[in-house]
């Protein structure tokens, strides 16, 4: 199986959230969570929430081998020469300055497949970041990162895939 293979099947699997919500919105307050998310992605937040999505992702790497694919970005953009290709061996800064921007300006993708633990985290722009088949070990790692960039992780149930689960994280 291929590494985009890979990532495809992984895709299907059950998954969690990084999210700036604790818990699940209600069918009938989405009309004010979705007022709200607008009004979250046009100001400060958004920024925040990207820097802290590289912090937590660059400390994932700290302990899981990773390939990190980027998805097809738009003709003549700054990311055009990283679209479509893998970037594990590029510098840091240059993770980072993709990372950030994906999520901020929700162009592309950003695909990272952690090896070891035979998970995918997806960075799909705004404050869509999902970690497909998390692991035990591997939510070791993740819900202090979260916790500690003041987010929050739900667990998806694909029978109820609106339904979100809270974890408690430790005081």
């Amino acid at each position: 199986m291929t590494l985009l293979e890979q990532i495809e099947a992984l895709q299907n699997k059950p998954y969690g959230v990084i999210d700036i919500f604790p818990e699940t919105i209600s069918a009938e307050n989405q009309p004010i969570y979705q007022a709200v998310e607008q009004y979250f992605l046009r100001t400060s937040l958004l920024p925040r929430f990207a820097e802290s999505i590289v912090t937590i992702i660059l400390r994932l790497l700290c302990y899981e081998r990773a390939e990190i694919f980027i998805t097809e970005a738009p003709e003549n953009h700054w990311l055009t020469p990283y679209s479509n290709k893998w970037l594990s061996g590029e510098p840091i800064e240059i993770l980072a300055a993709v990372f950030k921007h994906i999520v901020t300006k929700d162009v592309s993708s950003a695909q990272i497949l952690l090896i070891d633990a035979n998970c995918l985290i997806s960075l799909d722009g705004g404050f869509t970041v999902s970690v497909y088949q998390p692991n035990e070990q591997l939510e070791q790692y993740l819900l202090p990162l979260v916790q500690a960039e003041g987010l929050f992780y739900h667990k998806i149930n694909l029978l109820f895939a609106s339904q979100k689960f809270y974890w408690k994280f430790a005081p």
